[in-house]
């Protein structure tokens, strides 16, 4: 499918692109307590139903920063969990006080936090080609790209592309997407402390649905928060 919902295959701009993919290492640095609790928990619950017990350090070695020997085992000397399986943390019908927390804080500690960079960007080019394409007038194109983290340490990129369609009589195009997925519904209906939505900063600027313009708004970012739980607005900081 492309922007407009037309059937096609388009090759990659780019054939060696890449970006952050699910089958990537996680970073502790993306979680809390208790996100972290629910993933232990979940690896607890589909070992006792599979017959399998993994251990803690086999836990440790899927992060991000974490997959060298030496540091799994500076990790675990700090919380004395050496040679723990993942059973080994239940008591009772919970996990054993304090060890998340203390867990987490080691992880953190001697892993580092993932740069913006390395979440992987779309890029100027792919925008140009994709606008000239859609029939953009190229003099009026721009691009935009801002690098950050959130206040709980996870980083996003923001990109956006603009440009003026050379027919007058199109209507505006606004394509948005999360994570290299296009949303369904424009997902930025509030931004930030301000609450306004795209919509409304669009009309503030004077474009509204009749122009004749294209605008790109993407984001990514591990671990999106969402307004729904049908993730149809993406929740941004200031």
């Amino acid at each position: 499918m492309d922007w407009f919902g037309t059937k096609l295959e388009l090759a990659a701009t780019d054939p060696g692109w890449v970006k952050w993919c699910p089958s990537d290492p996680t970073s502790p640095h993306w979680y809390d307590e208790a996100s972290l609790e629910r993933l232990l928990t979940g690896y607890i619950a589909h070992d006792q139903e599979c017959g399998a017990e993994r251990t803690l350090r086999q836990v440790v070695a899927e992060f991000d920063g974490l997959t060298g020997t030496a540091k799994q085992k500076k990790v675990l000397a700090e919380t004395a969990l050496a040679r723990t399986r993942l059973s080994g943390l239940v008591k009772g019908r919970s996990l054993r006080p304090g060890v998340v927390g203390a867990l987490l804080a080691a992880m953190q500690k001697h892993a580092k936090p993932v740069k913006p960079k390395a979440l992987g960007t779309i890029g100027r080019p792919h925008f140009e080609r994709r606008f000239a394409e859609a029939g953009c007038v190229m003099e009026s194109f721009a691009y935009s790209r801002q690098f950050g983290h959130t206040a709980d340490g996870r980083p996003w990129i923001i990109e956006t592309a603009f440009g003026m369609l050379a027919d007058q009589a199109a209507r505006r195009r606004l394509i948005t997407g999360v994570n290299w997925s296009p949303g369904i519904v424009n997902p930025f209906r509030s931004l930030g402390a301000c609450g306004r939505s795209c919509d409304t900063v669009l009309a503030n600027q004077r474009i509204d649905g009749a122009d004749p313009v294209i605008l790109v708004l993407h984001t990514t970012c591990p671990k999106p928060q969402y307004t729904d739980r049908g993730k149809s607005a993406v929740v941004l900081e200031d």
